[in-house]
């Protein structure tokens, strides 16, 4: 028989576990780097980009190619970083409803 008190409830509790999971990943503040810390990202559990930091050196070479290239190493490093924290809060939130979700990464665009 089809108890529908008992799936509301088990909804509601999912929404609050849901909301508990959004607030976690935007508290966290994930590093990325490139150019052994040359070139440094912060990002939420989100993904949101927070900060970029560029070493003062590596702005006076003037060389445009060479940072264009680590600022997109250390984008995809944070966002790596990011998308594996994001997956360990997931579990950590939602036990074992984590399982039937997926690879994190698929709640992010690409």
């Amino acid at each position: 028989m089809f108890k529908f008190a008992e799936m509301m409830k088990d909804a509601l509790a999912l929404k609050g576990k849901m909301s508990k999971l959004e607030k976690a990943l935007k508290k966290m503040k994930i590093e990325g780097e490139s150019g052994g810390g040359m070139v440094r990202v912060l990002m939420d559990g989100q993904q949101k980009v927070l900060k970029i930091s560029i070493d003062d050196e590596l702005i006076k070479r003037g060389d445009r190619k060479f940072l264009e290239d680590l600022l997109l190493s250390a984008i995809n490093d944070a966002r790596k970083k990011s998308q594996e924290a994001a997956q360990e809060e997931m579990k950590k939130v939602l036990g074992d409803l984590s399982q039937g979700l997926g690879d994190v990464g698929s709640f992010f665009p690409s």
